[in-house]
């Protein structure tokens, strides 16, 4: 097993989230004050840097990554009552080229249908209800 270490010094927030992209050898990591930080990784090397930083959500958590499993997309959400969600296009800057109104209570859960790529599904979980929500690009 390979251990890599990365310190973010100006990373004022704890890490949520973390999903890989892989075929960029990147991985996205979404903080709790709404930040998203792209890491790039070298395994031959064991070297880590951070490549790109933005705020995908205000003062907001981010609760879930999700990446299209055929665009150059990386969807993020909050968790907050007005919660959020965010297409990312990396290869356009990391231009947020989409966004759709969230669940009541926040986003938990984000996941494209692997056969039908321009639909994904969200969901959002309390203590007394799961709320589903299908949405189409």
């Amino acid at each position: 097993m390979m251990v890599f270490n990365i310190i973010e010094e100006d990373c004022e927030y704890g890490i949520s989230r973390v999903q890989f992209i892989a075929e960029e050898q990147w991985f996205a990591a979404g903080d709790y004050g709404g930040w998203v930080h792209v890491c790039a990784y070298n395994i031959r090397d064991k070297h880590v840097v951070v490549v790109h930083k933005f705020q995908a959500h205000i003062d907001e958590c981010i609760s879930a990554l999700a990446l299209h499993p055929t665009k150059s997309l990386l969807m993020t959400s909050s968790t907050t009552d007005f919660s959020s969600i965010k297409f990312w296009d990396w290869g356009q800057g990391w231009v947020c080229t989409q966004e759709f109104d969230g669940l009541k209570g926040g986003v938990h859960i984000l996941t494209f249908n692997p056969r039908e790529t321009s639909t994904f599904v969200c969901a959002s979980r309390s203590s007394k209800e799961t709320e589903f929500k299908v949405c189409f690009l």
